[in-house]
């Protein structure tokens, strides 16, 4: 009989998740989202993600005359920084 022991459990799950790590974080934190995604994201109203954008709190990617996507980490580093959470 061949006995396993939880040492090759954990070797086995580190392997396993190193290996998804980056295709989990792509399917749980979008890089690039509309306005209502990133409202809801961040629990506010779509008008005022719209407020903060055009007040140049918050910055955006124009796609087309009418459509902006938000990068979600730069969103939060500004947010960040405009409040004063980091310099």
């Amino acid at each position: 009989m061949f006995l396993i022991d939880d040492s090759f459990f954990d070797k086995v799950a580190d392997r396993v998740l190193q290996t998804i790590r980056p295709e989990l974080y792509l399917v749980t934190r979008p890089e690039l989202v509309d306005a209502d995604t990133l409202a809801r994201l961040l629990s506010v109203s779509r008008p005022t993600v719209d407020r903060l954008r055009r007040d140049g709190v918050i910055p955006s990617i124009p796609i087309g005359p009418r459509c902006r996507r938000f990068n979600t980490s730069k969103v939060i580093a500004a947010l960040e920084r405009h409040h004063g959470i980091i310099e």
